[in-house]
């Protein structure tokens, strides 16, 4: 496979498993804290992405059947797209608030059916390109996941709060199995008969161990603060179409501009020398935002503190895969190594999303008799930010809870710092 394919390949899939993730965690949270309910109620809904983590577990066979034949890859992927897509229209049918027990069902089907995509793509990433590649495709992939994001959340807001959920489900499948089309045309790479793929021998393999608890505490401290931050929009007084416009600019577009901005301080300073800068950035930026919650509670440094985190976030992505796939090129079994390593990933954002919202929950119990800042309703979209800098205040309980939140992330960040003294690859 051609590294141009490869790059189509890795785009389509990834945005349309980032629709799938980013809406879960990304619009959900929103919608809950709208209706009123608790925030642990969103840690409920990071449980479904535990197939995500537990891939490893069957990415042996993944890799077995793909490397059969380039036929097998090819249906592999495209199936495994149009399922995701039907599956957006099964939750049409069903109400978000009612159903829940069947909404969670058809999460963590959603769950394995992309966990299928992602570890056969990354196999024949880590197969079909150079170590000068990685970088770069990494690019490509966080671009895609930039605009499976304002899909996911922007997009899926916006249309809850004007259409409903049937009619937003509706419209994301139509997305994601369009998004496959072009899946059935690209030229698959050939089979490759190498070594047996174990389970096993990942488990085995002690450094495997290290190297994912490295890649754990490189992830965490981001994912525990902007697993909530959506609803910090909410808690501070923003309806939905806002909520679903800053979200996509926070969370989002701050991907695909963190994408290019990543690129090049790679290429400028070295992989380690500019993960080390951004972690440190990264802590500075949410001790600030901790102080903020309780001194000076500014809505404006609320969204440009969320906005950074985004941009340190789609950087963060490009070291930690860079990192991990050349950790991986050397072994017999690269995709299984790296399904194993990609735990690191999904235990951070489902463990995050859960300690998160169970430290907000602590300060948050009653969204209902919160003391709500005032509404930015009916703003026109021209005047919004000359709002937004004049407006601050935020409501005891939820300056308490993010400021805890913030912190805790702060710390884990200067022990990541501290840790990413060990990391070792080639430059």
């Amino acid at each position: 496979m051609g590294i141009s394919q490869l790059y189509v390949l890795s785009f389509c899939i990834y945005m349309a498993v980032s629709i799938f993730t980013f809406m879960l965690y990304g619009a959900m949270p929103a919608l809950f804290a709208r209706v009123g309910l608790p925030p642990q109620y969103s840690g409920y809904l990071y449980m479904s992405l535990l197939p995500f983590m537990i891939s490893f577990l069957y990415a042996s066979f993944i890799e077995t059947y793909r490397k059969k034949s380039s036929l097998a890859f090819k249906w592999l992927v495209c199936l495994a797209q149009c399922l995701l897509g039907l599956c957006f229209f099964a939750l049409a049918f069903l109400d978000l608030y009612n159903d829940f027990i069947a909404v969670f069902c058809i999460f963590m089907l959603m769950s394995f059916i992309c966990s299928f995509s992602i570890v056969a793509l990354n196999g024949v990433s880590i197969e079909e390109s150079s170590s000068s590649q990685k970088a770069k495709l990494n690019a490509v992939m966080l671009i895609a996941s930039g605009v499976g994001g304002v899909i996911g959340i922007m997009l899926c807001l916006i249309l809850c709060e004007y259409f409903s959920f049937a009619f937003c489900f509706c419209v994301l499948g139509v997305i994601v199995i369009l998004s496959s089309i072009p899946l059935f045309a690209l030229h698959y790479p050939l089979a490759i008969n190498l070594h047996k793929q174990s389970v096993i021998q990942s488990l085995m393999t002690k450094v495997n161990w290290y190297r994912m608890f490295i890649l754990i505490m490189l992830i965490f401290p981001l994912t525990l603060s902007i697993s909530m931050s959506s609803a910090l929009l909410v808690y501070i007084g923003f309806d939905l179409q806002i909520v679903g416009i800053l979200s996509g600019i926070l969370n989002c577009l701050a991907l695909l501009i963190a994408s290019p901005l990543a690129y090049a301080l790679i290429r400028r300073l070295g992989l380690l020398v500019a993960l080390r800068i951004v972690l440190l950035g990264e802590m500075i930026l949410f001790v600030l935002l901790s102080m903020n919650m309780q001194i000076w509670q500014s809505h404006f440094v609320i969204v440009c503190g969320l906005f950074l985190a985004g941009l340190c976030f789609g950087a963060q992505f490009i070291f930690c895969y860079t990192i991990g796939m050349q950790w991986c090129e050397d072994s017999t079994q690269s995709g299984v190594d790296f399904a194993f390593l990609r735990m690191s990933e999904n235990a951070a954002f489902i463990i995050a999303g859960v300690l998160a919202s169970q430290i907000l929950g602590i300060f948050i119990s009653n969204f209902e008799n919160l003391h709500h800042a005032e509404q930015y309703t009916q703003i026109p979209i021209t005047l919004f930010f000359s709002y937004l800098l004049a407006h601050n205040g935020v409501d005891s309980h939820v300056g308490q809870g993010y400021m805890w939140l913030f912190g805790v992330s702060a710390m884990f960040l200067a022990i990541a710092l501290y840790i990413s003294k060990n990391i070792t690859i080639k430059e």
